[in-house]
């Protein structure tokens, strides 16, 4: 848009009519050679051509995008979940001795186990993979 006005301006001050002037000057131009009016259909023609494709590059890459990101957004998701599982399984571990001091040692290690498994169960029925 830019290109057209400047050339407009240009030709505005160098043609004695302007570019309603022009016509009557590129009656005799060289084979290949557009007039000004076939250049401006064609610059618009370029124009509407480039603006289609561009929005469908666009859109392509926003879907791209939006599937990397929530590939990584899940995959963050899913490290802070392990990693809370992890926590609470040590949590459970350092909480034991005083929480289940009435169970001899073999009980609570049981205990402790099937609790750890409950949490990783339940950790990864949350995880998306």
């Amino acid at each position: 848009e830019q290109m057209k006005n400047v050339l407009a301006g240009w030709i505005e001050t160098n043609f004695p009519d302007g570019v309603g002037g022009l016509d009557s000057y590129d009656d005799e131009l060289p084979d290949g050679t557009p007039s000004y009016s076939e250049f401006l259909e064609s610059v618009g023609a370029a124009e509407a051509d480039l603006m289609e494709k561009n929005a469908a590059a666009i859109e392509a890459e926003v879907a791209e995008a939006k599937e990397e990101y929530s590939t990584m957004l899940k995959a963050k998701v899913n490290e802070a979940i392990n990693k809370a599982v992890e926590e609470i399984i040590q949590d459970i571990h350092e909480d034991a001795q005083e929480e289940f001091d009435y169970l001899d040692e073999d009980a609570r290690a049981e205990l402790l186990e099937t609790l750890a498994q409950e949490v990783k169960d339940y950790g990864a029925s949350r995880l998306d993979e």
